[in-house]
């Protein structure tokens, strides 16, 4: 019996739920990324989803939009760019300063750049790992560089109705997702709304740094809208999951439904890591 990563299709949660674990089992998920087909190792014990479609329960906050059967749409973010810029700035301070803070002696590499964070952790993965526990975890509102305020109108009026980070369940926080090239730190397509405190919201994608056409997030379009027996199908081969890059540029914002599949965006550029910011909305 060996120690492997765990990596679930399944229930995305704790950062301990993707830590190593032993088990007997392991599978491999086929799906296809803009065309390309990926294989990708799956540990752990399997659960089984049940019978619904769990959007027709819940609230669909972009039901008023013209991409809702869609489930989501790429559109202009900030309307200054210099806010855009100083978001950009204030979130490469902050893991520059984590990176520091955890290994002082990265001082002397000089200025920190997002876009080549992996030369600075590749002689260490224990450092990359101490990162992600950090920053999977989410940071707290307060900590976001421009005010959320701005964000929450942008958003809701791309929804056409109000929304808020507020959710009244979990603290409000805002997420860094690193993913080095040609590495496995990208998760496996899921739901976000399997974990039940993200249901009744919508989900924000910027990029920031390395996003673009060979790593930015995929999804699968419509299925927000899909059955949970037939994302089973999907995860156990019986159809084709064909994910697509919407790939949104400088200062541009991927909003999308929790309820599509998404995920599984490798990192396939040569020596640009992908560092996004992404946020979760909810009814005011």
């Amino acid at each position: 019996m060996t120690t492997t990563p765990l990596k679930t299709i399944y229930r995305p949660g704790t950062w301990e739920s993707f830590q190593a674990i032993k088990t007997k089992e392991q599978r491999f998920l086929h799906y296809a990324l803009n065309g390309t087909p990926v294989v990708f190792p799956v540990f752990g014990e399997r659960k089984h989803l049940k019978k619904g479609v769990l959007l027709e329960k819940d609230i669909n906050l972009i039901k008023q939009t013209d991409w809702c059967n869609q489930g989501y749409t790429v559109a202009p973010f900030l309307s200054d760019k210099e806010l855009y810029n100083h978001l950009l700035v204030g979130i490469q301070g902050l893991v520059g300063n984590l990176l520091v803070t955890l290994a002082p002696e990265l001082a002397a590499l000089g200025p920190f750049q997002l876009s080549q964070y992996h030369h600075w952790v590749r002689r260490s993965e224990d450092l990359h790992s101490k990162v992600q526990e950090i920053l999977f975890k989410g940071i707290p509102i307060d900590q976001l560089p421009i005010p959320k305020v701005l964000i929450e109108n942008r958003i809701s009026e791309m929804c056409g109705t109000r929304v808020s980070t507020n959710s009244g369940i979990i603290n409000e926080m805002f997420m860094v997702r690193i993913v080095r090239p040609g590495s496995k730190d990208n998760n496996l397509p899921h739901r976000d709304v399997w974990l039940d405190v993200y249901r009744n919201s919508v989900n924000i994608y910027v990029p920031l740094a390395g996003s673009n056409a060979l790593s930015s997030l995929s999804l699968i379009p419509e299925s927000h809208l899909w059955d949970e027996t037939v994302i089973e199908q999907g995860f156990s081969g019986e159809i084709d999951l064909n994910m697509i890059r919407p790939n949104p540029q400088v200062n541009e914002v991927l909003v999308f439904s929790p309820y599509l599949i998404h995920g599984g965006a490798c990192n396939w550029n040569h020596d640009l890591t992908r560092v996004s910011l992404e946020m979760r909305f909810w009814p005011v």
